[in-house]
């Protein structure tokens, strides 16, 4: 059976790019700890810049689709079941996901059809829930990737970039997330305890995080302490706990 990559790169075919055009595919938490029987979202993103390449005979340059999945490995994969997926409006043609198993959590492809490229920065292609089964053990923790491809529009030619690129395809960057599984906070701001309320202990854990440059303080999971990792805690500690 074709791999979602496969098909899209089928579908989309496969051109040469300018070393200014870049694509990257990141796998997100909406929080970087969770308890057993609890749940998190995940979302995959998608980054990308096609340099001075304008449209042509696919329509605007931009993104234009994608397909892959979201691999779970770690000493608690096995723990971890994805569901409800759902993927961007813009990407309606072509549409399917499922939850397949077998170390892949979640599994989906679309497309953009007659409709042309996306422009613009970072769009987020596919969220799921990810649940932990209640028999999870504490500490043991799992890492989520993104193995699949991106296809951009760039001048008249759809460019395919992909985790394992193949002839003629470009390199698509993958940026993966490791969930731990431990008491668990309600959202990103809950990272102290005690978990399920929002309160000074957050804040300064999240302050000494961030000042030391800790993987903890990362809340956009891009590698990269800046002020949207500020903005992101800032947002979560107001809107608070359920």
């Amino acid at each position: 059976m074709k791999s979602f990559a496969t098909v899209a790169a089928v579908l989309c075919g496969v051109a040469g790019t300018a070393a200014a055009q870049s694509a990257s595919a990141t796998v997100s938490s909406s929080s970087p700890s969770v308890a057993p029987g609890g749940s998190v979202t995940v979302t995959v993103s998608v980054d990308y810049d096609t340099g001075l390449a304008g449209g042509g005979l696919f329509g605007a340059p931009g993104f234009y689709g994608f397909g892959g999945n979201v691999v779970a490995s770690g000493d608690a994969a096995a723990d971890v079941n994805g569901a409800g997926i759902a993927i961007d409006p813009q990407l309606g043609f072509g549409t399917t996901a499922s939850t397949p198993g077998g170390g892949i959590v979640a599994r989906a492809a679309a497309g953009r059809g007659l409709d042309g490229g996306l422009s613009g920065g970072m769009i987020d292609v596919m969220s799921f829930e990810l649940s932990v089964d209640a028999g999870a053990v504490v500490g043991t923790s799992v890492t989520l990737d993104f193995e699949g491809a991106a296809v951009l529009v760039e001048d008249s030619n759809l460019v395919t970039y992909a985790t394992t690129p193949g002839l003629n395809q470009q390199v698509l960057v993958a940026n993966g997330v490791t969930v731990t599984i431990g008491q668990g906070g309600c959202n990103a701001a809950d990272l102290a305890e005690p978990f399920g309320v929002l309160d000074l202990s957050d804040i300064t854990t999240f302050v000494g995080a961030f000042t030391t440059q800790d993987p903890s303080a990362d809340l956009d999971q891009n590698g990269i302490f800046d002020l949207s990792d500020v903005t992101t805690f800032v947002g979560a500690f107001v809107a608070g706990c359920p």
